[in-house]
């Protein structure tokens, strides 16, 4: 187990995308960043990189849909760590398309046991740790699409409308332990994921304009100025508003 007294953020869905960025982005500033995600050559590349420009990493295998691969996750970063004092729900994919065409196994029930179900059970999983210590924040990446359904997104949206409802209830029911719970909503932002949901042009004949979509830097790191203070769900831009969350609840370098 490493010593040191710098926050450790453990970061799903983190082999690319606003996962990878914001394990950078940390890192830059003095976290140590467990990432996990399914893809670990991936994650060991992004690791090393973070390493040589000074920061610590640690890459975790992990499937946020399996319950023992979630279990296995955390007792790891623990093992590297010994702490975790925020956890990012990052992990997620989207599948669009005209309900009645969706697989039910491989486009509806997978992108609900990903979206929403990974993370109930990477939340209740990190929970023992940080009821233990009183204290942890956990940030949980839902959408625009969580705040309105479209068509096409049907279960995108039933699963990020779940975790904003799973968010607030969470947030009521471990505030009592000193535990925060944020969600945040970013509009579209162009990574693997937006690339492989389908695309929006070919299923509604409206496309998205350039100008209106983001990237994983920008979405990450142009949002302090626009995000206020309130410390719950946040609909600003993304990576340092994510910091700022961090550090309002307690996870700040050095203690």
């Amino acid at each position: 187990m490493a010593q040191s007294t710098s926050p450790v953020i453990l970061i799903t869905g983190a082999s690319s995308g606003i996962g990878e960025t914001t394990a950078r982005l940390f890192a830059s500033r003095g976290y140590r960043v467990a990432l996990a995600a399914r893809r670990i050559e991936k994650l060991e590349t992004i690791a090393d990189e973070i390493r040589a420009s000074g920061g610590q990493a640690f890459p975790v295998q992990s499937d946020v849909s399996q319950t023992d691969s979630i279990d296995a996750m955390v007792k790891s970063t623990l093992e590297q760590f010994g702490q975790i004092d925020v956890l990012f729900n990052n992990a997620g994919f989207g599948k669009l398309g005209w309900l009645e065409n969706l697989d039910p196994a491989r486009e509806i029930k997978a992108q609900l046991d990903t979206n929403l179900l990974g993370t109930i059970y990477c939340s209740r999983a990190v929970l023992p740790h940080m009821i233990h210590r009183r204290k942890g924040h956990i940030i949980n990446m839902s959408s625009i699409g969580g705040l309105v359904g479209t068509p096409t997104y049907t279960i995108y949206a039933a699963s990020k409308f779940g975790v904003r409802g799973f968010s607030q209830a969470l947030r009521r029911e471990v505030s009592i332990w000193g535990i925060h719970v944020s969600a945040i909503f970013p509009g579209g932002v162009e990574t693997e994921f937006a690339e492989k949901s389908g695309s929006t042009k070919r299923k509604t004949g409206i496309a998205t304009p350039r100008w209106l979509r983001l990237t994983p830097r920008t979405s990450s790191g142009s949002g302090i100025p626009a995000c206020p203070p309130p410390p719950r769900d946040r609909r600003c831009p993304l990576d340092d508003a994510l910091f700022r969350l961090a550090q309002q609840h307690g996870a700040r370098i050095g203690g």
